[in-house]
């Protein structure tokens, strides 16, 4: 055992034991726990990017929260609403 870790093999697959565990709250879509996450670090920098300029910037969790809300009321004025949908292109905060 080292460090409070102790790993062994059980039916073939190694196991890490010792590490105990944590409770782990719902998350019912992708909007809850972006709400979540808006309530819990608020102000905190979410991500960082460069925008067109080449500057970088910041998005707070706050932020995205509210972008997400906009996103969702956009595709629900679509007629998107209860649709499954996905975006495709460069991994990029503007998407």
């Amino acid at each position: 055992m080292t460090k409070g870790v102790q790993i062994e093999t059980v039916e073939g697959k190694r196991v890490v034991k010792g590490l105990g565990y944590y409770e782990t709250p719902d998350i019912e879509n992708l909007k809850h726990l972006v709400k979540r996450s808006a309530d819990r670090y608020g102000n905190a920098v979410a991500f960082r990017f460069k925008d067109i300029n080449g500057n970088i910037t910041g998005k707070t969790y706050i932020e995205f929260d509210r972008d997400i809300d906009c996103l969702g009321t956009a595709l629900i004025s679509l007629g998107l609403k209860g649709m499954r949908y996905s975006i495709i292109g460069e991994n990029r905060y503007e998407w």
